[in-house]
């Protein structure tokens, strides 16, 4: 379907919308930024569609569906004007500043390392596994490079909900076959209706996109001899069952898929070093507390040197610029003075400690071969914060000792989604197991736990050990621990 826009450089939307520039166009859509004229220098994305005739119940729908998604990997729709007499509709919407995926890829001649690549698929994953679970589910249809943006701080956004549908029971096929060619599965084309598992199969066909250089977006004779490299040949018979025809023989959710992923990048290496096993990968532990004075930093810190005590490479991030408790640190135990302690890295210990971090610096640590990254959030629920919460592999959330401080943390937990909340790890420090169990069942959630006293979280406690190795069971391997006492310098 293609029809002429009624936009252009100079036009006004709604008394308010100001068109400064086309950002794409395509056969459903015209897409422009314009700016605010209320709110001076606030930009906006604007879809312009055209419902057809008997349609325009379907775009309020839609419009309905899209205004009620608070993602931070997806725009926020803020306005939406009705179709007018012709079937004009318009959604006004985050701007986006970045690129597509596919203009990303260019300039990277289609070559991104192997773990970018993997943390890209995942932040799809995170972002589906929420529409899925979505009430009735929502069904993205058209996942492709052109579909994904790329932000200047090298974050990924999903837009463009053009064929977005919400799942609907008892219906044996799609009424309308779209998406596109190379990335969507056969389902779209007639074999049936389209569910979860559609999305899975263009995930697949992403996964298999990025790690053949733009070549393949399905498999074909061949493909196999382009995945040579040893870091991705353990998650070839994922990228193959994401993209079988039938999607009974596909993986059946977001979260079986995940489970599967986690265990391929917790898979041992083959080699050895100390008589250590070593994992790959990075795995990122988030500690968010539920308010100030809670912990937080202590917590982050028993939490680095417990598993640099396994004997394995650790950083620990100081998320908030205005945090002060790594500096006190470095003059302290490491004796910096005047100019030395502001410097924005530091080591105690065998962890690495970072200063003030920004987001380019924390995506290179997670490039790097750190194989745990500690990060301190402190108690700010900023976007910024509750997306690192969300992506890491162990997010924890620590409430108030004090027993009157406990109902904070429900009012926290409450505050979200089950769906934003399901993977999350509450901390309650020296709460006793009565507590843990009530808190267990107000929250609806297994995984809250107690924290004994621990005076100086740079030693070792063997309760306090065993606590943590039960939060963080699923990322860490066993093995012999050391001890280390924190002291300070006369």
């Amino acid at each position: 379907m293609k029809f002429p826009s009624r936009l252009e450089r100079g036009s006004i939307l709604g008394g308010r919308y100001l068109i400064v520039r086309s950002i794409g166009s395509g056969g459903m859509s015209h897409v422009y930024m314009a700016e605010d004229m209320k709110l001076p220098g606030k930009k906006w994305a604007i879809k312009e569609s055209m419902a057809q005739p008997g349609d325009h119940g379907n775009f309020a729908t839609e419009a309905e569906m899209l205004i009620a998604l608070q993602h931070p990997r997806l725009p926020q729709i803020v306005d939406f004007f009705e179709p007018d007499q012709v079937g004009y509709t318009y959604l006004v919407m985050d701007y986006i500043e970045g690129v597509t995926l596919t203009e990303y890829l260019n300039k990277q001649n289609y070559v991104l390392p192997y773990d970018k690549i993997l943390t890209m698929i995942r932040e799809v994953m995170d972002v589906l596994d929420y529409l899925h679970h979505r009430s009735p589910p929502i069904i993205y249809r058209d996942l492709k490079p052109g579909n994904i943006m790329i932000t200047g701080d090298e974050d990924l956004r999903l837009i463009d909900f053009g064929i977005a549908r919400n799942y609907k029971e008892n219906r044996l096929q799609d009424t309308v076959k779209l998406g596109t060619i190379g990335f969507a599965s056969p389902e779209q084309y007639g074999s049936g209706q389209t569910d979860v598992r559609s999305d899975l199969y263009s995930l697949g066909a992403l996964f298999l996109y990025l790690v053949t250089r733009g070549a393949h977006s399905e498999w074909i004779s061949g493909v196999e001899q382009m995945l040579r490299n040893e870091a991705i040949r353990p998650y070839i018979p994922v990228i193959r069952r994401l993209l079988r025809s039938d999607p009974a023989n596909r993986y059946q959710s977001i979260h079986e898929l995940r489970e599967e992923m986690f265990k391929l990048s917790h898979k041992p290496s083959p080699h050895q070093e100390h008589g250590v096993l070593f994992s790959q990968g990075t795995s990122v532990v988030a500690v968010m507390g539920v308010g100030p004075g809670v912990g937080v930093t202590h917590t982050s810190i028993a939490i680095a040197h417990y598993l640099a005590r396994l004997k394995c490479k650790v950083a620990i991030i100081e998320l908030s610029q205005r945090a002060t408790a790594f500096s006190r640190i470095d003059s302290i135990a490491c004796g910096s003075e005047g100019g030395l302690q502001d410097r924005r890295m530091f080591e105690l210990a065998g962890v690495h400690y970072f200063r003030k971090t920004t987001k380019k610096e924390i995506l290179q640590l997670l490039s790097s071969n750190y194989q745990y990254v500690v990060l301190d959030l402190g108690c700010e629920r900023n976007h910024y914060s509750m997306e690192e919460l969300q992506r890491s592999d162990v997010p924890i959330v620590v409430g108030g000792a004090a027993e009157w401080k406990q109902s904070d943390l429900q009012l926290f937990s409450r505050s979200y989604e089950s769906s934003v909340k399901a993977r999350w790890n509450y901390v309650l420090p020296l709460s006793s197991k009565d507590t843990v169990m009530r808190i267990r069942k107000n929250l609806k959630s297994r995984h809250v736990y107690s924290l004994p006293l621990q005076l100086d979280p740079f030693d070792q406690e063997n309760d306090v050990d065993e606590a943590l190795t039960e939060i963080l069971k699923n990322i860490i391997p066993t093995m012999k621990k050391r001890s280390f006492f924190f002291k300070m310098r006369s």
